[in-house]
């Protein structure tokens, strides 16, 4: 066990919960609390692989392939889910969530994010469009990355029918909520195909000035995980290579924000 400790860390007893969500086919060299650890600090802090403080004690090469093969297994997907239906149920809720809410956020590229890039013309944004969805407490359910010229719409339908329609975790679902651009392709294909509601919220409060910011009812707390998520340097723009590096930071931060409010598997 190492001296230094960082805001972001597991404990042992943390980390044991987490650790059967975690494919390790053969006992590592390197301590793997201290991967995942390091893996967290990389996302709060935002710095890059090669600057991984010396006091995790294991090579920025190690945590880096950890992450990608984590990644690649859906690893990610899953402790965070885990966590999802353990705080669920603490506050006294079904496990599985019944209502949600959607929306995207376009974020920056950088130079090392190539590949799946566009222009959001709206928002005036050449990059990555993260689209997000919660359940009514504002928990990260599902995130999906896509180019920034992608329309809402027609692309959270094709999310809908490839990765969530017919997922486990997504089985209760019975309504989501969602802004005026989710109401056309989005809503009626869904609502075809299944027995979900698609609930296009409306505006409760008018504009008073051009600097306030509309609020819609049951859909906001959307907008407070994107602010969630936001916290963490590592997302402040897209730096990632791959689109599937992208989706697994924005649930690592979910995953270190409900460790942080002390979530803990059964």
């Amino acid at each position: 066990m190492r001296n230094t400790r960082y805001q972001t860390d597991l404990t042992e007893a943390e980390f044991e919960l987490i650790k059967p969500c975690l494919q390790v086919k053969r006992q590592s060299k390197w301590d793997l609390i201290n991967i995942f650890n390091a893996i967290l600090y990389v996302c709060d802090q935002g710095i890059k692989w090669r600057a991984i403080p010396a006091a995790y004690a294991v090579p920025w090469q190690t945590v880096y392939w950890y992450f990608y093969k984590w990644s690649r297994q859906q690893s990610w997907t899953a402790i965070n889910e885990a966590l999802v239906m353990a705080k669920r149920q603490r506050c006294g809720a079904d496990p599985l969530p019944s209502v949600s809410a959607i929306d995207s956020q376009s974020a920056k590229n950088t130079p090392t994010a190539t590949s799946c890039i566009g222009f959001d013309g709206g928002k005036k944004i050449k990059g990555r469009k993260r689209m997000l969805l919660v359940d009514s407490l504002g928990n990260l359910l599902a995130v999906n990355i896509l180019e920034a010229n992608r329309h809402d719409g027609p692309a959270a339908l094709k999310w809908w029918h490839t990765s969530l329609s017919g997922y486990y975790f997504f089985e209760n679902l019975s309504i989501i909520r969602a802004d005026h651009h989710f109401g056309g392709v989005f809503k009626k294909g869904v609502e075809s195909t299944s027995s979900v509601r698609v609930e296009v919220m409306e505006t409760l409060v008018e504009k008073a000035s051009q600097k306030d910011m509309p609020v819609h009812k049951g859909r906001w707390v959307v907008e407070r995980t994107i602010a969630w998520e936001l916290n963490s340097r590592r997302l402040s723009k897209d730096y990632e290579r791959l689109p599937r590096h992208s989706e697994a930071f924005l649930l690592i931060s979910s995953i270190s924000r409900l460790i942080r409010n002390k979530v803990k598997l059964k």
